[in-house]
């Protein structure tokens, strides 16, 4: 099976929720097709960094 790539964004306010306890979300509902191998990245849209 191929792994496949999700990037999340976040901002100053949520950034160290979102790093400290893992934390991805979206209002949209395609993060429920993210499966057990997927990578999530973290965009700090404000920063302009992607951590992973």
């Amino acid at each position: 099976m191929t792994s496949q790539t999700f990037i999340f964004e976040c901002s100053s306010s949520t950034y160290l929720d979102c790093v400290e306890k893992n934390l991805f979300g979206s209002n949209k509902l395609w993060p429920l097709e993210i499966k057990a191998g997927d990578y999530c990245l973290l965009h700090h849209y404000k920063v302009g960094e992607l951590n992973c």
